[in-house]
């Protein structure tokens, strides 16, 4: 990513507290601070619904992560996660827009648990996650993340659910600034930490 792309990611202050968090971690100290944020689910209505249709949004598939993703981000390591994800498909679904011979962007909805590292947190009735939104550096700037949060919501709506939680890192100002564009609001500020190899822990309360 160049300089400029850093800079519009993440803003002065968010590098700032970044390249913190980075030394902390060089001393065997990793901490992470993040928002929970959330959105209570509307209806969509008809002319919503057609255009949501019309942006090429579908569910993705290990093969098509294989054969479209940029090989630089969607590594082995990645896709073997993916493919573990997939496996629970009543409990995790990946949505995304494939252009071409690349896939543009995808994003994650998780139906029961966020996910905290190697926990799983059971999500509040009614509850839906938005998480691992991820949009093609030759794409991005041009409202794909936009388009998958709000695909995700309706897919949530079809299903009954009431409200959407998503957890943003707080330097990240382009990801806030899209789902706060989205309706979406802070709920809580928690940090994730882990001092000297220590079983991680985490202040995020989901109730």
């Amino acid at each position: 990513m160049s300089l400029k792309g850093i800079y519009k990611r993440y803003g002065f202050c968010g590098i700032l507290l970044n390249m913190s968090l980075k030394l902390l971690s060089g001393i065997g100290v990793n901490v992470e601070v993040n928002y929970l944020l959330a959105k209570k689910i509307s209806p969509f209505s008809e002319v919503e619904e057609r255009r949501l249709q019309h942006w090429g949004i579908q569910r993705l598939s290990l093969q098509d992560f294989k054969q479209y993703g940029n090989v630089e981000w969607f590594t082995e390591r990645k896709l073997k996660h993916i493919e573990k994800l997939l496996e629970s498909p009543f409990e995790n679904e990946c949505f995304g827009i494939i252009q071409g011979s690349q896939l543009v962007c995808s994003g994650w909805l998780s139906l029961h648990y966020l996910e905290d590292g190697e926990d799983k947190l059971l999500l509040p009735n009614g509850v839906g996650y938005l998480w691992d939104t991820y949009t093609n550096p030759l794409f991005r700037g041009a409202g794909f993340h936009g388009k998958l949060i709000k695909y995700r919501l309706y897919q949530l709506s079809m299903k009954g659910y009431s409200c959407a939680y998503s957890v943003v890192a707080v330097y990240n100002r382009a990801s806030y600034r899209g789902f706060v564009k989205n309706g979406f609001m802070k709920k809580q500020l928690f940090f994730t930490y882990e001092f000297w190899n220590s079983k991680k822990q985490t202040t995020l309360r989901l109730r």
